[in-house]
């Protein structure tokens, strides 16, 4: 959260007085300050008393030339009323770099001309809503989103009687807007400078969520002109700050991270599960046949009570022992996601290769690995996707359809069978190697871990290892969209799963992976797929082989730059 000292009128003006502030605000380690650059006719007509009031108070442009110049490194933000003042500060601000934002008050805050012409310049435009009605707050997100502005304007609330009382501010007020519409949001509110809260607050504000927070500032309150009823001093808020740092340490940013204390005090009061008798190879763990208690070792992973009952021992086990993952069999299925109305290549795992429909190769070298007896096509109802159903019942492997969303498909699987882990393998990626998924299977299971991609490997020779308690902790932290779901390692490659660390086989001298694309997602990959199987003359090989191969006869690969969907990933909370 930023804090940004506002001078206002305070100066009342006195340009003397008006250095002084701004250098006393420095002086005292004040990053951020705002000032008002006022153009009486946009704030009142000649004869009015307004007009009369604000030319009193102008700051002449030559003084805040002279004022961005002294003070280089302190960021500015101005105030602007109208089409003249922006202008002025737009001029300003071509010359100067530290003029970093303005703010339009309620009184333009549905000026979308002004707005507009403002975002040219501007990164950071704060838009007052003081006074604003919900059906003008509902326009003006409109306006917003319809001109794709949210990444620049910061949406400010607050209103200022002189001054204003505690139950004036509604604190709560932006933090709600800010879920609604996921705006970045300012409190700038007006409380009586003379009050404690009025120094709290801004730590009020950092709790909840507040990007930006505007604090009125006055060498001397007690005079009590009109902006000093609602200011503190530039020493007062520099105390606020230090509390604000100090604040800063017991709030994280990201909330589903153990920190390395909490994983101390896990691991010192976490219990282990041992064995009240010796069980049999197979046999499965029921609640009587275990206990918790205490140990004095770290452990990276403990079994919880729904980890362990209900699942067969690896292995025998004696009273007294102490349970662990790998003293577990977890059951894992293969699930081969395909579909024939691919938008970029229809119809592409059907396409032959040695005289067979390419995902025959996949599935052939699935029946080699450790799932082999639990395969699955998991494909789509479309009428175009029953060919499947026949694959299938020749390979002698399961078949599960469900909805045209992975997200919904995969649901409706995990929902049906009752899989501790499953491997998501693309119909496009054939090359995958039997031998690398029973080794990280193996090691995935022993550490108990959340998610495994097999990586540095040629692209199309990956794969992925998902526990479904993990897959299903996704929709509670992300916004995670039928569409996205295509996606879905954007989603689990995330800083809160425990996620292994990709296994590295075998190091190649004088090859990079990252040269060769053997995805079959282009007619292209499929020409490069076919030569390289056309050099070895068989269907199965190792991905040890791959490599020797590519780099001992050199084949004719065609390289080219796929086309690449970019995905915004939107989180529930902050991680």
């Amino acid at each position: 959260m930023k804090v940004i000292a506002e001078i206002a009128n305070t100066h009342e003006g006195d340009i003397s007085y008006f250095f002084e502030h701004i250098n006393e605000l420095v002086v005292s380690g004040i990053k951020n300050i705002k000032v008002q650059y006022i153009v009486p006719i946009e704030l009142g007509n000649p004869d009015s008393a307004s007009f009369k009031e604000f030319s009193r108070l102008e700051i002449k442009e030559n003084e805040y030339l002279e004022l961005l110049s002294r003070f280089k490194s302190t960021n500015f933000f101005f105030d602007v009323f109208g089409n003249q003042s922006l202008d002025s500060v737009i001029n300003l601000s071509k010359k100067y770099t530290n003029i970093k934002g303005i703010k339009f008050h309620t009184t333009n805050s549905m000026n979308f001309d002004l707005i507009i012409e403002a975002s040219k310049f501007f990164n950071v435009i704060f838009i007052s809503i003081g006074g604003l009605t919900a059906v003008e707050i509902s326009v003006l997100i409109d306006f917003i989103e319809e001109n794709s502005l949210k990444d620049q304007i910061v949406l400010s609330y607050g209103f200022q009687l002189y001054p204003s009382s505690i139950s004036d501010v509604k604190i709560n007020k932006l933090p709600e807007l800010k879920k609604l519409f996921g705006m970045k949001i300012c409190l700038s509110e007006h409380i009586n400078g003379d009050l404690k809260i009025a120094k709290d607050i801004i730590s009020y504000a950092f709790m909840m969520e507040y990007d930006y927070i505007e604090k009125h500032t006055s060498l001397d309150r007690s005079r009590k002109m009109d902006d000093d009823h609602s200011a503190i001093t530039p020493n007062e808020l520099k105390e606020s700050l230090d509390d604000l740092n100090k604040l800063k340490e017991i709030k994280v940013e990201n909330i589903l991270k153990i920190t390395s204390e909490e994983l101390k005090y896990r691991n010192k009061s976490k219990s282990v599960i041992f064995l009240n008798k010796n069980i049999k190879k197979g046999e499965i763990v029921t609640s009587d046949l275990i206990r918790f208690a205490r140990t004095d070792d770290d452990k990276e992973y403990y079994l919880n009570f729904s980890d362990a009952v209900g699942r067969p021992s690896s292995r025998a086990l004696n009273k007294n022992e102490e349970l662990q993952p790998k003293d577990l069999k977890f059951s894992s299925a293969g699930l081969i996601f395909v579909r024939n109305n691919s938008h970029r290549f229809p119809k592409k795992s059907l396409f032959k290769i040695f005289d067979k429909e390419n995902i025959y190769l996949l599935i052939e070298r699935l029946k080699k690995s450790i799932v082999k007896e639990d395969i699955f096509i998991c494909t789509t109802q479309d009428v175009s996707d029953d060919i499947f159903v026949d694959i299938a019942k020749e390979s002698g492997i399961n078949i599960f359809r469900g909805d045209d969303s992975i997200k919904k498909r995969i649901n409706s699987f995990l929902s049906k069978f009752n899989y501790d882990n499953f491997l998501r393998l693309t119909a496009d990626n054939i090359l995958i190697d039997p031998e690398h998924i029973n080794v990280s299977l193996k090691r995935f299971d022993e550490g108990f871990y959340d998610y495994y991609k097999h990586e540095y490997v040629i692209d199309g020779c990956d794969f992925e290892i998902i526990r479904k308690n993990a897959y299903f902790s996704l929709s509670k932290y992300f916004n995670l969209g039928d569409e996205d779901s295509e996606y879905l390692t954007l989603f689990l490659k995330n800083s809160f799963l425990r996620t292994m660390r990709p296994i590295d086989f075998k190091a190649y001298s004088n090859f990079d992976y990252r040269n060769y694309r053997l995805t079959l997602d282009y007619e292209e990959d499929l020409e490069n797929i076919k030569k390289v199987f056309s050099s070895f003359q068989k269907a199965i090989f190792s991905y040890d082989e791959l490599v020797e191969n590519l780099q001992k006869n050199k084949i004719d690969y065609h390289s080219f730059d796929p086309e690449v969907k970019s995905v915004k990933i939107n989180k529930k909370v902050s991680f």
